[in-house]
């Protein structure tokens, strides 16, 4: 007699049986797959390395970093175990799917060591990038990694027994309070074809592991949400929760709602991204509070700023104009360092003449906070020279953790519930208060223009560019231009009765989406959305070549001598390398890649050719333009708002070669000031400083990686 073999045993499946489940499980793969290999490939990104390094300073804040970073890593670990093994065990019944025998309750440590791994690489990659890079103690980061997985573990197993007492307590004959409202939510689901894989047909109980999901999802809900309150209520000032910590929250959150969505709709057969994305898309429709992003206006009286010749006849004999290029914070606190070192390496008789000396500071993006802070400083009595060091502190501290918590919290929920933006604002606003801390007012721009007139401070534009018609728009104390004729917009021309704060001015100008979003006012008719100064012209050349040349035609050109100072954050490396990509992908990609290319190489191109003719027209009217470049030659710099212990002190290593070295741009100044002519210049450039060019460093090990793969040639 035979024997008949069981279904579904492993003699009668099919030889593919699995491949369901990679569909079942494609959240799960997806957010492990970037838990595992996103550190790794965010260590080579200038944008997103900011976020592993967790040095706060002092080692109470480093260390409870490093535990909220460990704590947010292990669950966002065991929230894949949980949910994948909810989804495996329940698939049969919702899917007709073959079970997977292996896979059964309680779950065991097994499976948990081998979950927990998943955490591993986020962790491990931020300890390393946070000792190496801002030298920070191990037993530190060990201690806290300790903490944190502690932490996890106690967690965990608190879910667990609170699991199995609601799975008990809510089938009780009579149930109260927690259990009996829970009780409610699983009749919801005990309708046909509702049920299947959530309520167990023999018992009518709910299906295991579907409460231990709701239980670890409310634990999540409720970390999230402390968290989010807590730094909400200290937004702009300092916290220990962490950039990172804010990301993993989000991978949470969004893996948790995501997996609950697939696994109801995956048997209707509705994909749960493009029902999301509808729902997104409708929702930003509605005419809702906090649909758009939105930057604070103050009603203000018409105050038209002094025309480039009117502060040029205000000021000395001697005008300094500076550019200030765009590139994040390393790009404001290359500028602070600049624009303080000069002063400071200056000899004494020299100072004040070099500081009331400049006229005009036409800033791009991040440089323009850097100059935001440089001209606070500015008093009716002159220029403070205490403590001028805090200038560069203020422009080296970190505001990624704030953007972090606007895009994890406000931005992120208003997805699908708008209101939430127009009370907390969002990830641009929470930029502009991380800011606002440094200052020791917030004054507008019309206290400042004020000001410009006495001609107790310099003139300052901080350069934007209009989404909506692709010009540049200028918010400063100056204007440049006639009414909406040339390429530009004065932002007093476009908003007579409204005034925005410097502050606010400085984040416009630094809206580099996506850290920062395309946002516009809500108090005008005109509302243009507003991004960064960048995407028209990085390094701030156009608008001064276009103040210098009005202004010296204002005034006739009686002005001799003007000095143009360019500070450039960016080495400027000249690339010779061939990109060997071909065929069908890269010719899909090459467009957008010559795009990003050319947007550099480019402008500073136009800027060079701009500015060069302008000499040679001033030149044949006796009218000396002086350039000189201060550019930061080390590693390139960081895109985004944290500067690591390491790149802090290549900014003062860099500068103090400047310093030592007697190199010829700060002698050219000092010259300047003093009447002289500009030494070391060459024949066919008489009123130009050599750029040297810098030295390129090593390529990392993940450009070599690269380059190894690709066949390009370093």
């Amino acid at each position: 007699m035979t024997t008949a073999v069981p279904a579904g045993s492993p003699d009668t499946r099919p030889r593919f049986w699995w491949v369901p489940y990679l569909y079942l499980l494609r959240v799960q793969i997806i957010t492990g797959t970037l838990l595992v290999i996103g550190p790794p490939y965010a260590l080579s990104s200038s944008l997103l390395n900011g976020l592993f390094d967790l040095d706060y300073g002092t080692w109470w804040r480093t260390l409870s970093g490093v535990t909220l970073v460990t704590f947010a890593a292990f669950s966002a670990a065991w929230t894949l175990l949980a949910t994948c093994w909810a989804t495996i065990h329940n698939a049969p019944a919702r899917f007709d799917a073959i079970p997977v025998r292996s896979v059964r309750y309680p779950i065991r440590w097994p499976e948990r060591v081998m979950f927990g791994l998943i955490a591993m690489p986020t962790v491990v990659t931020a300890i390393a990038h946070t000792r190496d890079a801002s030298q920070v103690a191990l037993w530190i980061l060990l201690l806290g990694f300790l903490v944190g997985l502690a932490a996890a573990i106690v967690v965990l197993r608190a879910a667990n027994w609170n699991a199995d007492w609601l799975q008990r307590a809510t089938h009780r004959p009579d149930p109260r309070g927690l259990p009996r409202f829970v009780r409610w939510i699983v009749h919801q689901f005990d309708r046909p074809n509702v049920r299947e894989g959530f309520i167990d047909p023999r018992t009518g109980e709910l299906a295991q592991g579907h409460m231990l999901a709701w239980v670890v999802f409310t634990f999540s809900v409720l970390l999230y949400l402390a968290i989010g309150v807590g730094k909400w209520l200290r937004i702009g000032y300092e916290t220990n929760v962490s950039t990172l910590a804010c990301v993993l929250l989000l991978v949470l959150m969004i893996c948790w709602l995501a997996v609950g969505l697939t696994f109801f709709l995956d048997r209707y057969r509705l994909p749960v991204l493009l029902v999301a994305a509808v729902a997104a898309f409708l929702i930003g429709l509605l005419p809702l509070p906090g649909s758009d992003y939105v930057y604070r206006t103050w009603p203000h009286e018409r105050d038209s700023s002094p025309w480039p010749h009117e502060v040029l006849n205000a000021g000395s004999r001697t005008p300094i104009l500076v550019a200030v290029t765009g590139g994040g914070i390393q790009a404001a606190a290359w500028a602070a360092r600049v624009l303080t070192g000069i002063d400071e390496a200056l000899p004494a008789d020299l100072r004040d003449p070099y500081t009331h000396s400049i006229r005009l500071i036409s800033a791009v993006s991040g440089g323009g906070v850097g100059a935001m802070y440089f001209s606070e400083r500015y008093r009716r009595e002159g220029f403070d020279r205490n403590h001028l060091e805090d200038i560069l502190a203020k422009a080296e501290a970190s505001s990624l953790d704030d953007v972090a918590w606007g895009l994890t919290y406000p931005d992120a929920i208003a997805t699908f519930f708008p209101p939430v933006r127009s009370v907390f604002g969002d990830r641009g606003q929470a930029l502009e208060w991380a800011w606002t801390r440094h200052l020791e007012a917030v004054p507008l721009l019309a206290d400042w223009r004020s000001e410009v007139w006495s001609d107790e401070r310099p003139a300052n534009i901080f350069n934007a560019t209009l989404v909506d018609t692709g010009e540049r728009l200028l918010m400063g104390t100056s204007r440049v231009g006639w009414r909406e004729a040339r390429g530009l917009r004065n932002f007093e021309e476009v908003y007579t009765d409204q005034d925005i704060q410097v502050v606010t001015a400085a984040r416009l100008g630094a809206s580099f989406t996506y850290v920062s979003p395309a946002t516009r006012t809500a108090a005008a008719r005109r509302r243009y959305h507003v991004v960064d100064g960048g995407y028209y012209d990085d390094y701030g050349m156009t608008t001064l070549t276009e103040w210098l040349d009005e202004a010296l035609e204002g005034v006739g050109g009686t002005f001799p001598r003007v000095l143009v100072v360019q500070i450039r954050s960016d080495p400027g490396y000249q690339s010779d390398g061939v990109d060997l990509w071909h065929g069908p992908f890269y010719q899909a990609w090459a467009p957008a890649e010559t795009l990003l290319n050319v947007r550099s190489t480019g402008q500073i191109s136009h800027n060079d050719e701009e500015f060069a003719r302008l000499q040679r027209l001033w030149k044949d009217r006796h009218v000396e333009i002086d350039n000189v470049v201060f550019r930061f030659c080390g590693e390139h710099p960081p895109l985004s708002w944290h500067l690591t212990g390491t790149e802090k002190d290549a900014i003062t290593a860099d500068w103090k070669k400047q310093v030592d070295g007697e190199r010829a741009e700060l002698r050219a100044v000092e010259d300047f000031l003093r009447g002289l002519p500009l030494r070391g210049v060459s024949e066919d450039k008489p009123y130009d400083i050599p750029l040297k060019p810098c030295v390129p460093p090593a390529p990392s090990i993940w450009r070599r990686a690269l380059n190894t793969v690709t066949g390009a040639t370093p």
